[in-house]
């Protein structure tokens, strides 16, 4: 099992590394009229009107669910690390990595506040782009190191 979860994680962060958080790019090719509508489905309880709407709700609802099970998974896979007798020290540095992002996020959250969630997350700085695509390479990395000795691939 930590084999498999770890490929999952290792091949997730690999797409993010290199293509960008899928998240953030659905938001960014959306319109500013498409992430409004998508903001009172959400905050509101309305349900999309076009086809169209239906679409774009339906595919930003997936992303949010297939990011939430990513950062589950690796959390979890860290902490199953964590708790074995082997890797703790990359387990650590990962977790401490994930910390780091997640309050650096955090704080860029807290200072757009005027805006909506989806135009806030569609506006990103560049360089909290970059640190999370940083980020997934190194949780790729990670994961790979973890799969190899998961496998007995890998001695250290």
């Amino acid at each position: 099992m930590l084999s498999l979860i770890a490929w999952v994680v290792l091949v997730y962060s690999v797409r993010v590394a290199g293509w960008g958080n899928p998240l953030y790019v659905c938001l960014r090719q959306a319109s500013e009229a498409e992430r409004f509508r998508i903001q009172q489905v959400a905050s509101e309880g309305r349900f999309p009107a076009s086809p169209d709407e239906q679409r774009l709700v339906r595919s930003f609802s997936r992303l949010v669910i297939l990011e939430l099970v990513a950062v589950v998974a690796e959390i979890g896979l860290l902490l199953w690390v964590l708790g074995s007798d082997r890797l703790r020290w990359l387990a650590i540095a990962l977790l401490a990595k994930n910390l780091g992002v997640a309050a650096l996020s955090w704080r860029q959250a807290r200072q757009s506040r005027e805006l909506s969630v989806m135009d806030s997350l569609a506006c990103l700085p560049g360089w909290l782009v970059w640190l999370d695509r940083g980020s997934a390479l190194l949780s790729a990395a990670g994961c790979l190191v973890i799969f190899l000795d998961a496998n007995h691939l890998l001695k250290i």
